[in-house]
């Protein structure tokens, strides 16, 4: 009769279980469960009662008792499969979503990585993107005036270029913004923390790669490379420096803008891990209530069914 039932939910589309997934579980299905439980423990009981073989009412409620017992175990045995997938699905939800809504697991949980391209792939702009856009012009004009060759001004330029950044320092932007991408991606909540602290470690400081101090240290070499004078040096450096500001402040501004769009992403994926998982708490929780439910009543029906089938009593009525 149970059998029979659940085909008959399943043909009205009544939602129960689906693949471990008790998210449509309601009051509407809860009555349907507590219901057909007490029908089918009623014919249960009925049919133990009355092939008992004992004309004595006591002994056919024990019978019904048994078969609700029975019953029972073989209940808790399938639900506890479903209510381990839906654990398991939810002990994984609250550890990615963990620290989010209070501490309950640390770091970010696979479930979200999945969902959010890694943040540590992404790359700050290279140096040689952010250098002044007219600094390459501008040297081989200057080192024109020593009558080099087209071969001897690109490798002079190349020169003063590499004097001012290097692998090291590529290395070092790198580094730099690919762990302020891992940082994000365990705690999206701190993005404007991490790429504040990320921008200012490469900006700030002597030995900030894409500091200022970079362009200004370019004094000196011109001066050294194409004997111009103190004066004229430093005006090209500060025309370069204001270009290269400008350039860097774009590049920031871009990777900013990106960094926040991830986070954002990461972020509603988070909060839909966490309502998942609150909707598989509350499904849970509900097939949990009318399961007890069903039981108490179910009890009294399997010994009802069993005291009205009891042979005595049939005779009886009969």
């Amino acid at each position: 009769m149970q059998a029979v039932f659940l085909l008959f939910a399943v043909a009205m589309g009544l939602e129960i279980v689906d693949d471990g997934d008790l998210t449509g579980f309601g009051v509407g299905t809860g009555l349907f469960i507590l219901i057909t439980s007490i029908m089918c423990l009623f014919a249960g009981g009925s049919v133990a009662g009355r092939l008992s073989g004992e004309p004595f009412l006591p002994a056919a409620v024990l019978h019904g008792a048994v078969v609700w017992a029975l019953v029972t175990i073989v209940g808790i045995y399938a639900a506890s499969a479903v209510t381990s997938k839906i654990a398991s699905a939810a002990g994984a939800t609250l550890q990615t979503a963990g620290s989010a809504v209070g501490g309950i697991a640390s770091g970010a949980g696979q479930a979200v990585q999945a969902v959010v391209p890694d943040l540590s792939e992404m790359d700050f702009p290279s140096a040689g993107q952010i250098l002044p856009p007219s600094m390459e012009q501008d040297l081989q004009q200057l080192l024109q005036r020593e009558g080099m060759t087209p071969e001897q001004l690109r490798q002079e330029v190349t020169a003063i270029t590499e004097n001012v950044f290097d692998e090291q320092d590529a290395n070092q932007i790198r580094s730099i913004a690919t762990t302020a991408g891992r940082r994000i991606l365990q705690n999206p909540q701190n993005t404007e923390e991490i790429v504040t602290a990320a921008i200012n470690r490469l900006t700030d400081g002597d030995n900030a790669p894409l500091g200022d101090q970079k362009i200004d240290r370019l004094a000196g070499v011109l001066q050294q490379r194409t004997g111009i004078s103190e004066t004229e040096a430093q005006q090209q450096v500060d025309k370069w420096l204001g270009e290269f500001q400008q350039a860097r402040e774009e590049a920031i501004s871009t990777y900013r803008n990106t960094v926040d769009d991830l986070s954002q992403e990461l972020n509603n994926a988070r909060q839909q891990v966490e309502e998942q998982a609150m909707q598989a708490a509350d499904a849970a929780s509900s097939f949990a209530f009318w399961s007890a439910i069903a039981l108490i009543f179910g009890l009294g029906a399997a010994c009802v069914g069993a005291a009205v089938a009891n042979p005595e009593e049939f005779d009886r009525l009969s």
